[in-house]
């Protein structure tokens, strides 16, 4: 099995999240470094999120083990942190446009959804792409995906 890429992610602002599926995560008074890997100690028995649904292609399918993501979230007096490795049987495909910021091109990527009001009406959207391209966005029922807002964080694809 090939692992795709690996992010780590570093978002400045805190939120609380609303969610479907519950995650427990854990603070940390580790140094955390945003380098595609997980080397600190914390992440090591870090509960991970698992079994997603596919989004694009075949919205609400279940995802192959081949294909399958595992994410990580911790935090601190700063910042969420978020691991995810994404894994494929087929890692040449793998689509790695470079892009400026914003535009997703035609790359393979990972997103976290924030609600950070918990109110299910707007949120905080964050993309990696394989080649570490960001995009950010808010999001909203009523505005739809709003690109103009950049948000200040950290990401390393690997």
């Amino acid at each position: 099995m090939h692992k795709l890429f690996s992010y780590s992610l570093l978002l400045f602002t805190v939120f609380c999240v609303g969610q479907k599926k519950v995650l427990q995560t854990k603070f940390s008074n580790e140094k955390i470094v945003i380098d595609g890997k997980t080397d600190e100690v914390i992440w090591k028995n870090q509960p991970i999120a698992k079994d997603f649904i596919t989004f694009e292609p075949d919205n609400g399918s279940v995802v192959a083990q081949n294909k399958r993501t595992e994410v990580k979230v911790i935090y601190d007096n700063d910042a969420i942190y978020i691991a995810a490795v994404l894994f494929d049987d087929e890692p040449t495909k793998i689509l790695k446009e470079i892009t400026q910021r914003d535009d997703i091109g035609t790359s393979d990527f990972f997103g976290i959804f924030i609600n950070g009001f918990n109110d299910g009406q707007q949120e905080f959207r964050f993309f990696v792409t394989a080649s570490n391209g960001q995009a950010d966005c808010q999001a909203s029922d009523t505005d739809g995906d709003d690109f103009s807002w950049d948000a200040v964080w950290e990401s390393k694809a690997i």
